[in-house]
Protein backbone atom coordinates (compact mmCIF):
# COMPACT_ATOMS: atom_id res chain seq x y z
CA UNK A 1 0.00 0.00 0.00
CA UNK A 2 1.32 3.67 -0.97
CA UNK A 3 2.66 5.95 2.00
CA UNK A 4 -0.26 8.33 2.53
CA UNK A 5 1.28 11.84 1.69
CA UNK A 6 0.07 15.18 3.58
CA UNK A 7 1.06 18.14 2.01
CA UNK A 8 -1.45 20.00 4.11
CA UNK A 9 1.55 21.22 6.41
CA UNK A 10 3.70 22.63 3.45
CA UNK A 11 7.33 21.77 4.29
CA UNK A 12 8.65 24.92 2.12
CA UNK A 13 6.87 27.15 4.27
CA UNK A 14 7.78 25.68 7.55
CA UNK A 15 10.95 26.28 6.89
CA UNK A 16 10.49 29.75 5.82
CA UNK A 17 9.11 30.04 9.02
CA UNK A 18 12.50 29.76 11.22
CA UNK A 19 14.24 31.39 8.28
CA UNK A 20 12.74 34.43 7.79
CA UNK A 21 12.80 36.00 10.81
CA UNK A 22 17.11 36.01 10.66
CA UNK A 23 17.15 38.66 8.76
CA UNK A 24 15.25 41.61 10.59
CA UNK A 25 17.21 40.35 13.65
CA UNK A 26 20.40 40.46 12.19
CA UNK A 27 19.53 44.31 10.40
CA UNK A 28 18.92 45.10 14.23
CA UNK A 29 22.02 43.97 15.62
CA UNK A 30 23.96 45.41 12.81
CA UNK A 31 22.48 49.11 13.23
CA UNK A 32 22.39 48.82 16.95
CA UNK A 33 26.12 48.17 18.97
CA UNK A 34 26.47 45.05 17.32
CA UNK A 35 25.74 42.41 20.32
CA UNK A 36 23.95 39.84 19.29
CA UNK A 37 21.27 38.81 21.82
CA UNK A 38 20.71 34.94 22.68
CA UNK A 39 17.27 35.64 21.23
CA UNK A 40 19.12 36.16 17.98
CA UNK A 41 21.54 33.55 18.16
CA UNK A 42 18.40 31.04 19.08
CA UNK A 43 16.71 32.10 16.07
CA UNK A 44 19.80 31.84 13.78
CA UNK A 45 20.26 28.06 15.31
CA UNK A 46 17.03 27.59 14.41
CA UNK A 47 17.17 28.67 11.02
CA UNK A 48 20.49 26.58 10.75
CA UNK A 49 18.34 23.24 12.02
CA UNK A 50 15.88 23.75 9.55
CA UNK A 51 17.73 24.64 6.39
CA UNK A 52 20.29 21.33 7.15
CA UNK A 53 18.48 18.58 9.03
CA UNK A 54 14.66 19.46 10.02
CA UNK A 55 13.71 20.66 6.69
CA UNK A 56 15.44 18.49 4.17
CA UNK A 57 13.63 15.78 6.57
CA UNK A 58 9.96 17.10 6.00
CA UNK A 59 11.04 17.27 2.61
CA UNK A 60 12.10 14.11 2.14
CA UNK A 61 9.55 12.53 4.66
CA UNK A 62 6.63 13.91 1.48
CA UNK A 63 8.64 12.26 -1.34
CA UNK A 64 10.83 15.25 -2.12
CA UNK A 65 14.33 14.56 -3.81
CA UNK A 66 17.01 17.20 -3.57
CA UNK A 67 19.50 17.96 -6.03
CA UNK A 68 23.09 18.42 -4.88
CA UNK A 69 22.78 21.79 -5.62
CA UNK A 70 19.82 22.40 -3.77
CA UNK A 71 21.58 20.81 -0.71
CA UNK A 72 24.40 23.30 -1.72
CA UNK A 73 22.14 26.30 -1.44
CA UNK A 74 20.65 25.24 2.10
CA UNK A 75 23.99 24.23 3.31
CA UNK A 76 25.30 27.27 1.84
CA UNK A 77 22.68 29.42 3.53
CA UNK A 78 23.17 27.81 7.28
CA UNK A 79 26.90 28.00 7.05
CA UNK A 80 26.59 31.89 6.24
CA UNK A 81 24.58 31.53 9.82
CA UNK A 82 26.51 29.60 11.62
CA UNK A 83 29.48 32.43 10.97
CA UNK A 84 26.97 35.17 12.06
CA UNK A 85 27.06 33.38 15.16
CA UNK A 86 30.25 33.74 15.89
CA UNK A 87 30.87 36.90 14.03
CA UNK A 88 27.67 39.22 13.72
CA UNK A 89 27.65 40.72 10.34
CA UNK A 90 27.31 44.07 8.90
CA UNK A 91 24.24 45.46 6.88
CA UNK A 92 26.39 44.76 3.45
CA UNK A 93 27.32 41.16 4.73
CA UNK A 94 23.34 40.63 5.38
CA UNK A 95 22.56 41.76 2.35
CA UNK A 96 25.02 40.75 -0.23
CA UNK A 97 25.66 37.22 1.47
CA UNK A 98 22.86 36.20 3.82
CA UNK A 99 19.76 37.30 2.13
CA UNK A 100 20.64 36.10 -1.31
CA UNK A 101 22.07 32.54 0.32
CA UNK A 102 18.64 32.21 1.95
CA UNK A 103 16.63 33.36 -1.17
CA UNK A 104 18.75 30.34 -3.16
CA UNK A 105 17.91 27.90 -0.78
CA UNK A 106 14.07 28.41 0.05
CA UNK A 107 13.84 28.95 -3.91
CA UNK A 108 16.06 25.48 -4.58
CA UNK A 109 13.34 24.40 -2.56
CA UNK A 110 10.46 25.17 -3.90
CA UNK A 111 11.47 24.29 -7.30
CA UNK A 112 12.15 20.48 -5.79
CA UNK A 113 8.42 20.60 -4.27
CA UNK A 114 7.17 21.70 -7.69
CA UNK A 115 9.05 19.24 -9.92
CA UNK A 116 7.65 16.59 -7.30
CA UNK A 117 3.92 17.67 -7.38
CA UNK A 118 4.48 17.79 -11.35
CA UNK A 119 5.45 14.33 -11.81
CA UNK A 120 3.11 12.72 -9.57
CA UNK A 121 0.69 14.21 -11.63
CA UNK A 122 2.12 12.85 -14.65
CA UNK A 123 2.05 9.66 -13.17
CA UNK A 124 -1.47 9.88 -12.09
CA UNK A 125 -2.95 10.90 -15.23
CA UNK A 126 -0.94 8.33 -17.36
CA UNK A 127 -2.73 5.83 -14.40
CA UNK A 128 -5.91 7.63 -15.44
CA UNK A 129 -5.30 7.18 -19.49
CA UNK A 130 -4.74 3.43 -18.81
CA UNK A 131 -7.76 2.96 -16.75
CA UNK A 132 -9.60 4.40 -19.19
CA UNK A 133 -8.22 2.36 -22.45
CA UNK A 134 -8.80 -0.23 -20.51
CA UNK A 135 -12.51 0.12 -19.47
CA UNK A 136 -13.34 0.91 -23.17
CA UNK A 137 -11.91 -2.22 -24.35
CA UNK A 138 -13.78 -4.31 -21.96
CA UNK A 139 -17.04 -2.36 -22.56
CA UNK A 140 -16.16 -3.04 -26.74
CA UNK A 141 -15.85 -7.16 -25.28
CA UNK A 142 -19.14 -6.89 -23.49
CA UNK A 143 -21.21 -5.35 -26.64
CA UNK A 144 -19.63 -7.93 -28.87
CA UNK A 145 -20.84 -10.63 -26.74
CA UNK A 146 -24.28 -9.19 -26.72
CA UNK A 147 -24.34 -9.17 -30.21
CA UNK A 148 -23.08 -13.19 -30.15
CA UNK A 149 -25.91 -13.40 -27.72
CA UNK A 150 -28.31 -11.61 -29.87
CA UNK A 151 -27.24 -14.08 -32.72
CA UNK A 152 -27.76 -17.27 -31.17
CA UNK A 153 -30.85 -16.08 -29.28
CA UNK A 154 -32.31 -15.78 -33.03
CA UNK A 155 -31.19 -19.12 -34.02
CA UNK A 156 -32.63 -20.81 -31.11
CA UNK A 157 -36.06 -19.38 -32.26
CA UNK A 158 -38.75 -19.45 -29.37
CA UNK A 159 -36.49 -21.13 -26.97
CA UNK A 160 -33.67 -18.09 -27.16
CA UNK A 161 -36.72 -15.50 -26.22
CA UNK A 162 -35.45 -14.97 -22.95
CA UNK A 163 -31.89 -15.16 -24.08
CA UNK A 164 -32.35 -12.17 -26.88
CA UNK A 165 -33.91 -9.59 -23.63
CA UNK A 166 -30.94 -10.43 -21.70
CA UNK A 167 -28.66 -9.82 -24.52
CA UNK A 168 -30.45 -6.68 -24.88
CA UNK A 169 -29.72 -5.23 -21.50
CA UNK A 170 -26.61 -6.62 -22.06
CA UNK A 171 -26.15 -4.06 -24.86
CA UNK A 172 -27.72 -1.50 -23.59
CA UNK A 173 -25.50 -1.39 -20.27
CA UNK A 174 -22.41 -1.62 -22.69
CA UNK A 175 -23.72 1.85 -24.38
CA UNK A 176 -24.18 3.32 -20.84
CA UNK A 177 -20.55 2.26 -19.85
CA UNK A 178 -19.09 3.46 -23.31
CA UNK A 179 -20.79 6.95 -22.32
CA UNK A 180 -19.17 6.94 -18.57
CA UNK A 181 -15.96 5.85 -20.27
CA UNK A 182 -16.29 8.58 -22.36
CA UNK A 183 -17.00 11.44 -19.90
CA UNK A 184 -13.93 9.80 -17.46
CA UNK A 185 -12.00 10.94 -20.72
CA UNK A 186 -13.43 14.14 -20.84
CA UNK A 187 -12.44 14.80 -17.18
CA UNK A 188 -9.13 13.13 -18.05
CA UNK A 189 -8.45 15.76 -20.76
CA UNK A 190 -9.74 18.33 -18.90
CA UNK A 191 -7.01 17.14 -15.63
CA UNK A 192 -4.36 17.18 -18.54
CA UNK A 193 -5.32 21.09 -19.35
CA UNK A 194 -4.90 22.07 -15.56
CA UNK A 195 -1.73 19.81 -14.53
CA UNK A 196 0.79 21.54 -13.12
CA UNK A 197 3.28 22.21 -16.56
CA UNK A 198 6.88 20.96 -15.84
CA UNK A 199 9.38 23.00 -13.98
CA UNK A 200 11.85 24.65 -16.06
Amino acid sequence: MAKVRNWADDPVTWIEKRVRPVLPALAVCATSDGAMTDATRDLLRTASDALRKQGQDRLSDLGVDLSEQVRSFAERAADSMDAAMSTPPDMDRIMGEISPAIDAALDGFRKAVFQSVSARQQRDLAAADLAVSELRMLARKIYFVSINASVEAARSGEAGKGFSVISRDIRDLSEQAKRAIERMGDGENDLQEAAVPAAH
